[in-house]
């Protein structure tokens, strides 16, 4: 049995012990990795500059996830901390379906995470997907933060035969904005996210030009968010990190990493227990892990469904008579189905809260949401 230290003799023989060979049932839990030893052997670097490491967890169900129409799913790939005592990341994998729900396919323990580090899991990812199902991978869209390794190591790994897009996650916008707005004044940082809130709500890439033109040239016109202004023009509109805007995909499907962040929170409550472990034990977990999510019962949903957020809130408006159906512009009702209905609400009431220096909804706290999100009902 794996004692719970850190020594690399050890760890390389548990993990070329547990290394993938082909005769695993679909809930065993295997390791794999891109490049080899002299031996054959999975190599397993001492984390130096020189001699990375670099291994993955999964199992042959968690794989045949991805086994289903590219534009079914988004990619997510995002690194997450404190799990070892020796501050490697581990790297989650996985996929989100039409509900935002996250469904793993693998993690990786990486010693950095470099481009070239990046690359060798997605390479290792491709290779044992192709072993297991006797596909190649494809993937249409992918999810990530303003992260130029993973934008690139997606580009090597994926762009000589993927036609897919790379979604910039929208909160990790936010939080860039909430750092450079710091010293703005309370009108003008409202005016602020306003404004690129609309933007990423547009609906069209023509109704977001004309609101990027507008946005833009009010915030040049005011001194105090002048600077501001050519500053989200060069790094939001402009390079890899420009597609945040909801028109780039599908109706319902997550516009940010919160459906793998969730699992994060997941791993390490269930998993680590919230504690930095020794590698030995954290190999040990993350195989578990990826046992335990193969034998899942919960399904990937292709359809549409309303959280349950959105389902308390629509009972609120309805109860308050804020929420009721409307007739659309004939152009509209010819261009979809004539059987939907189409419905409108009005702003609920706000009311002051004082311990927190803002008002919010007047409605049940269950049904509150952000007021940027909230009116983009109206």
């Amino acid at each position: 049995m794996l004692m719970n230290h850190d020594k690399h003799k050890d760890i390389t023989e548990f993990i070329h012990k547990h290394e993938f060979s082909g005769h695993e049932n679909d809930t065993t839990p295997f390791t794999f990795s891109w490049t080899r030893d002299e031996y054959g052997n999975m190599f397993v670097g001492n984390g130096s500059d020189e001699k990375p490491f670099v291994v993955g967890t999964t199992t042959k169900r968690l794989l045949f996830r991805m086994d289903r129409p590219s534009n079914s799913f988004i990619h997510h790939l995002d690194a997450t901390f404190k799990l070892n005592q020796v501050d490697y990341p581990v790297v989650v994998c996985g996929i989100s379906d039409r509900c935002r729900s996250f469904h793993l396919v693998a993690l990786f323990i990486s010693s950095q995470r470099t481009e070239c580090q990046y690359v060798e899991c997605l390479k290792a990812l491709r290779n044992v997907y192709a072993r297991v199902t006797g596909k190649s991978l494809v993937v249409s869209t992918v999810m990530g933060d303003a992260d130029k390794a993973q934008f690139n190591a997606f580009t090597i790994v994926f762009g000589p035969d993927n036609n897919y897009i790379y979604l910039m996650c929208f909160y990790h916008l936010v939080a860039k904005i909430v750092e450079r707005t710091k010293g703005m004044s309370e009108a003008a940082n409202d005016r602020v996210f306003r404004d690129i809130y609309n933007i990423h709500f547009s609906r069209t890439m023509l109704a977001c030009v004309e609101l990027v033109q507008v946005s833009t040239t009010a915030w040049r016109s005011d001194p105090e968010t002048n600077e501001f202004a050519e500053y989200f023009v060069t790094q939001w509109l402009k390079g890899e990190f420009v597609r945040w805007q909801c028109f780039h995909t599908a109706g319902a499907i997550a516009t940010t990493n919160n459906p793998v962040e969730q699992f994060n929170k997941k791993l390490k409550r269930d998993y680590t227990l919230r504690q930095r472990l020794k590698m030995g034990t954290l190999m040990k977990q993350l195989l578990s892990c990826c046992h335990n999510e193969s034998s899942s019962e919960r399904g990937f949903r292709l359809q549409v469904e309303p959280s349950s957020t959105i389902k308390r809130r629509t009972k609120e408006l309805v109860k308050l008579k804020l929420l009721g159906e409307v007739i659309p512009p004939s152009a509209v009702v010819e261009a979809v189905n004539s059987n939907i209905k189409f419905a409108a609400s009005s702003r609920p009431p706000r009311v002051p809260v004082a311990a927190r220096h803002k008002t919010e909804d007047g409605i049940a706290v269950s049904a509150q949401m952000g007021l940027n999100y909230a009116r983009m009902e109206v």
